[in-house]
């Protein structure tokens, strides 16, 4: 346990690691209980005829072995 802690003093990120965890009890993850309500809204343009959706946004681009 002393190598432990002087190499953690020294600088072992490594050491200090396991002396955060095993030792003071800290972890690397964080459990949040609760719920969670996430809404998306999507919205979709209106249909465009092709004249004018090529118009606005040009042809499609050939892709190679096409």
């Amino acid at each position: 346990m002393d190598w432990l802690i002087a190499s953690a003093q020294n600088g072992s990120v490594r050491a200090q690691i396991f002396l955060a965890e095993r030792v003071c009890g800290l972890k690397e993850s964080l459990t949040i209980e609760g719920e969670v309500n996430t809404r998306y809204v999507v919205e979709i343009p209106p249909e465009e005829p092709a004249g004018r959706w090529q118009a606005s946004y040009g042809a499609a681009e050939p892709q190679d072995g096409a």
